[in-house]
């Protein structure tokens, strides 16, 4: 008796017909690949920004030349907001700010401050001094106005509203972790004399940034990743399961 085996075959493939159901879903994986893609490249330039940080993890203007004949200089409203809710937006995210300056004259000592806008306003209510209105630093250009006064009845640093403040000769440098409210920024001459001149570089640090590019980058591969595991899944043709094939006997002669 002899017993013959039988001759494996391939499984068939089974073309399934494009529904509109599955048709739906090769669309639905195309958008979402097509954003994950998107968002990879926004990511992209978020890196690119983020890399413009320097070694202290500031971003960078200037330095411009601030000169005035009168005793103060002064940006009299720098909002900063958290957006709420701040358990998710927390003030760390609002970064930090910095003021370099190297005055003209070296031996003459400076005084730089940041302080709630409506006390720096009641300070400098009197006082002659310039408000900066436009600025621009690429390139530097800066407009100012000039409120009327006289000389300040005491000098800047014995004002005890400062939340930040430095003063002193030669180069000096102002860093001040921002808080959520309105403030305002003076440069003035240590003894409250009139004719201010100074090169300032202002900076600020922003970790969101490096936050974004993070996120931004996880985001849109996940986006990416189930777009086209969707529009794979869609398209794949099934194979039918092999029939089973039982041996046949045979009669020896």
């Amino acid at each position: 008796m002899t017993i013959s085996e039988a001759t494996p075959t391939s499984r068939p493939i089974n073309r399934r017909p494009l529904s509109a159901g599955r048709i739906a879903v090769i669309l639905i994986g195309i958008l979402l690949a097509m954003s994950g893609l998107t968002t990879l490249g926004g990511a992209g330039v978020a890196l690119v920004v983020d890399r413009q940080q320097d070694d202290d993890g500031f971003f960078t203007a200037g330095p411009g030349r601030f000169t005035t004949d009168t005793y103060a200089i002064a940006a009299p409203s720098l909002d900063f907001r958290t957006v709420p809710p701040d358990t998710l937006f927390g003030q760390e995210m609002l970064g930090k700010m910095r003021i370099q300056l190297d005055p003209l004259d070296h031996a003459k000592p400076l005084f730089a401050g940041i302080g709630s806008a409506d006390e720096v306003a009641a300070y400098l209510s009197k006082v002659n001094h310039d408000d900066i209105g436009d600025l621009d630093f690429g390139p530097f250009g800066v407009s100012y106005t000039e409120r009327q006064g006289g000389a300040p009845a005491t000098v800047p640093a014995e004002q005890n509203f400062w939340v930040a403040s430095d003063t002193g000769t030669g180069a000096r440098t102002l860093t001040w972790q921002i808080v959520s409210g309105d403030w305002a920024a003076v440069i003035m001459n240590s003894d409250g004399s009139a004719g201010v001149r100074a090169d300032l570089r202002a900076g600020m640090s922003v970790p969101a940034v490096s936050v974004a590019v993070t996120v931004t980058f996880v985001v849109g591969a996940l986006v990416l990743l189930v777009g086209t595991g969707m529009v794979a899944l869609s398209v794949a043709p099934q194979r039918r399961p092999r029939p089973r094939r039982m041996p046949q006997s045979g009669s020896e002669g």
